[in-house]
């Protein structure tokens, strides 16, 4: 028929180009007639280009040659669609080197210059230091499109650990970062598609990069059925891609299970060796693959045993709603994992098993069930209403965990979002209390209960985080994780969760001035982080948390008024921090408490102590610890406040020391990383009242200057201090230290009307 022979050289056109596994993938859904034709045509193809010309030797002709304002220098990767190159800038404006990845020759059909046209414009808007970035794009002479790409020199994934003999922990560590490029794709609306080892890069000094995005998908483009969403590599795609199904963010979280699958045990879960379609198909949607712990070496069964195990196979779930709702939970339950704290992955349930059980066997499954519901009618009504309930549980908690983890992560940083916020937080809230009512005495409940109660807390009011300034709230939120997680079990790993619970508490109690009470709950976390450190003194994060409460409890009783016990127990927290941070360079969460030590510190010395030389010593080591992380973090708000606080810290040094040229440069910097914050969500309320600390900086320093332009410039400053500053005691945004903040801006902006313009400030 016409149709038929249009639709076999579409898609012979389409096929010519591409390996056998992506090719099987199409074939799958294509009739036997179609199939049988194309193989054949495919055959007869591959025959004939092995003896006019192979693709190498045609390839090989293009080193040395120009493309665009780049020569080509030698050819480092090639596909079924065509090459990538090593290249360098040949025109001489500066000294570059790239990857340029170009369509094979006779291959630039209608279908793949749109591909190329759509990663392009998807890569454009991926800007992470995980991603190999987009330089420039076009086309050549003979009108072959091409991308440039920033070259990674690199080692593929699976081969970077095996030659550096890494062991089980130090590849969960790479894992997490690919996690966090992945989740950057998506918070940016863009399905990866293509995950597996071969896309992931690891440079000499560590960093992952993660390349390759020909056939991502932008969700907010309208789905389709076409040729586009069925290029994949088997062994790593989802069921849903094989069934031609909806392309989610689940896809993604699927593949990423079966590359952390392969990367701690060696082997895919499934080896695709069927020629046949439905084979392949059967495989990925209905078999089950084996444990992690069984397919690996024996030397490393114990270790992926049990939550290694819950962990990769929750990603790798058949339902894409049973599967980690995020990449950011993956990776946050990595985390947890090496930790040492419980997972929020869950062991297949008998229900779950036995679900699958009845679709393998539904027949004769439902006419047992005739039976049995004529035999005892009340017994299957009774079950019925509990598996309701059940149902009804579990959706609930879904949407908790949805709201909480993946939908308020993915519009926090929109500008324009914060009304959008508090309404995702208000359901969340509800349906947590909700759960919290008919809760079990399951402990792993109570436990994923109590995590969703603190990330409400965080976001509605967290200390020195992106919130929607509703302290309040967020204190009653901690206090519901606490009272949860005390009617827990008492072992190791409850009383960790419990630390951290009182952690969050106290902070938000210390904040509405209710020192005696958050100093209370501080003294139980020391008590509690004491006892474990002491007991797993090789356990990283049993020191940490000593370190985290000892730092924590002796800044509070600082600044409750007994400044040198709280400086005494500051320091003991800086020497167990020190050392976990010089032992493993790599741990970031280790780095930033290290430079919120550092900043206590350096408020302690400054305001108490008055030791301006030390404090300012203090203030640059915790800058250059938030500089370095934010560079590789641009997109981590917490930071960038982090910073800006730090600065404004390092400023109050430099006018003790009557430095004011540069406490003006150094409170500027803090403005600006405010100012951002500001623009990325305008409703920040936060930033929105930290900006007036900076910017009373500036006007302490101009009118330290004095000089008519700086006076002029002091009193603009003292103005804009004051508005920012009032706006956050209205909305309860002020910590108890900071509290007359505005009287005394407002004292500063009195004082620049007096008559005497020459007698400098006394020191602060």
């Amino acid at each position: 028929m016409p149709s038929d022979r249009e639709r076999l050289k579409d898609l012979f056109e389409q096929l010519c180009g591409l390996d056998a596994d992506q090719r099987r993938a199409i074939l799958v859904h294509e009739s036997q007639e179609i199939r049988k034709e194309l193989e054949s045509l495919l055959d007869s193809h591959d025959s004939a280009g092995e003896f006019l010309e192979s693709p190498a030797q045609l390839e090989e002709t293009l080193v040395g040659e120009r493309v665009g304002a780049y020569r080509l220098v030698r050819q480092i990767g090639q596909g079924g669609m065509g090459a990538v190159y090593e290249a360098i800038r040949a025109d001489r404006e500066f000294d570059q080197r790239v990857a340029i990845k170009l369509v094979r020759m006779g291959l630039d059909s209608d279908f793949l210059r749109q591909r190329f046209r759509g990663e392009r414009q998807i890569l454009a808007k991926l800007t992470h230091p995980n991603i190999a970035a987009l330089l420039d794009g076009g086309a050549t002479q003979d009108g072959r499109p091409f991308l440039v790409m920033e070259y990674v020199d690199g080692t593929p994934l699976l081969a970077y650990c095996v030659e550096n003999g890494l062991g089980v922990r130090d590849r969960l560590k790479l894992f997490r970062a690919v996690c966090e490029a992945v989740q950057f794709a998506h918070r940016h609306l863009v399905v990866h598609r293509d995950l597996k080892p071969g896309n992931i890069l690891v440079t000499p000094e560590g960093v992952v990069k993660l390349l390759d995005f020909g056939i991502a998908k932008a969700l907010d483009a309208e789905q389709d059925s076409s040729v586009t969403g069925l290029l994949m590599t088997p062994e790593y795609a989802s069921p849903e891609q094989v069934s031609r199904g909806a392309i989610t963010t689940a896809t993604d979280i699927y593949s990423l299970g079966v590359v952390l699958y392969e990367l701690l045990t060696g082997s895919k879960p499934y080896v695709i060796t069927a020629r046949a379609p439905h084979e392949i198909s059967r495989q990925i949607c209905e078999d089950e693959p084996p444990y992690p712990s069984a397919a690996a070496p024996r030397e490393l069964r114990s270790a992926l045993s049990g939550d290694l195990d819950r962990i990769i196979l929750k990603a790798l779930r058949k339902e894409p709603d049973r599967r980690f709702i995020s990449a950011e939970q993956f990776a946050s339950d990595i985390d947890r994992y090496l930790q040492g704290l419980p997972v929020m992955a869950r062991t297949q349930t008998f229900g779950y098993r036995a679900s699958k059980f009845v679709k393998r066997r539904r027949v004769a499954l439902t006419l047992a069930l005739i039976v049995l519901l004529v035999a005892g009618g009340g017994l299957g009504s009774f079950l019925w209403k509990a598996e309701q309930e059940k149902r009804r549980f579990n959706d609930l908690r879904h949407l908790a965990n949805s709201l909480l983890f993946e939908i308020y992560d993915s519009i926090r940083n929109v500008p324009g979002t914060t009304d959008a916020r508090r309404l995702v937080v208000a359901r969340a809230q509800e349906y947590l209390d909700s759960l919290a009512k008919e809760s079990s005495n399951d402990d792993s409940l109570r436990s994923e209960l109590a995590n969703a109660y603190e990330r409400l807390g965080d976001v509605q009011g967290g200390f020195q985080g992106v919130n929607l300034g509703d302290p309040r709230g967020a204190a009653i939120s901690y206090g519901k994780a606490l009272a949860v997680r005390e009617s827990m079990k008492n072992d190791d790993a409850a009383q960790r969760e419990l630390i951290r619970s009182h952690g969050k508490l106290s902070d938000l109690l210390f904040q509405e001035g209710k020192f005696d009470e958050s100093l209370g709950h501080l003294r139980r976390s020391v008590e509690l982080a004491g006892g474990l450190a002491k007991a797993h003194p090789d356990n990283r994060v049993d020191q940490r948390n000593l370190a985290v409460s000892l730092l924590d409890f002796g800044y509070k009783q600082a600044v409750k008024g007994d400044w040198k016990t709280g400086l005494e127990s500051m320091r003991k927290s800086l020497t167990v921090l020190e050392s976990l941070a010089k032992s493993d360079p790599s741990d970031r969460q280790v780095k930033r408490i290290l430079a919120l030590a550092y900043g206590r510190e350096g408020e302690l010395l400054q305001h108490r102590a008055m030791q301006f030389d030390a404090a300012l010593d203090a203030h640059l080591k915790q800058t250059a610890i938030l500089r370095e992380m934010a560079a590789k973090d641009t997109q981590n708000s917490d930071l960038r406040r982090l910073l800006a606080w730090s600065l404004i810290g390092q400023g109050t040094s430099l006018r003790q020391l009557a430095r004011y040229p540069e406490a003006v440069v150094v409170d500027r910097s803090a403005m600006d990383v405010f100012a951002e914050l500001i623009r990325s969500d305008p409703k920040d309320a936060q930033s929105h009242c930290d900006i007036g600390f900076a910017e009373l900086g500036m006007a302490e320093s101009y009118w330290s200057l004095r000089t008519a332009g700086d006076t002029r410039e002091a009193r603009r400053w003292a103005r804009e201090s004051i508005r920012a500053l009032e706006f956050g005691k209205a909305r309860g945004l002020l910590s108890p230290q900071d509290r007359d903040a505005p009287d005394e801006a407002a004292h500063l902006l009195a004082q620049m009307s007096g008559p005497d313009l020459t007698k400098p400030l006394p020191p602060q």
